[in-house]
């Protein structure tokens, strides 16, 4: 993974948390859907959903990264590491996204599936 130490793992727990909830998981993974082509940290699939993850452990690539899902037309889930971090994403997102603490993920999974 292109990430830092700190950033690749909380990937790699992302992926441990998609796959113990019978998601199909891929990291780096190149997407493409009409006509654009763009990578995320971690794809997870399962039946007929699909949601493209962000780790992001700064605010920096926050917006660019909603921007490249909304226009890969892919539902967009970001991790990040903290709550600070959590609700100034929150205010700054202009754009239709999920911010997430990873122990919230796998919550947020169970409640995908009730629904």
């Amino acid at each position: 993974m292109r990430g830092n130490v700190f950033h690749n793992r909380i990937v790699k727990d992302a992926c441990k948390v998609f796959k113990s909830h019978g998601w199909q998981v891929f990291t780096e993974y190149r997407y493409q859907c009409g006509g654009v082509v763009t990578y995320f940290d971690l794809f997870a699939r399962k039946d007929c959903f699909e949601i493209a993850c962000e780790v992001e452990t700064t605010l920096r690539h926050l917006e660019d990264n909603a921007i490249k899902a909304q226009t890969a037309e892919v539902e967009l889930w970001i991790i990040v590491p903290t709550r600070r971090l959590l609700k100034q994403a929150k205010e700054r997102l202009s754009l239709q996204a999920w911010v997430i603490l990873p122990d919230q993920l796998s919550s947020e999974l169970q409640e995908r599936r009730a629904s």
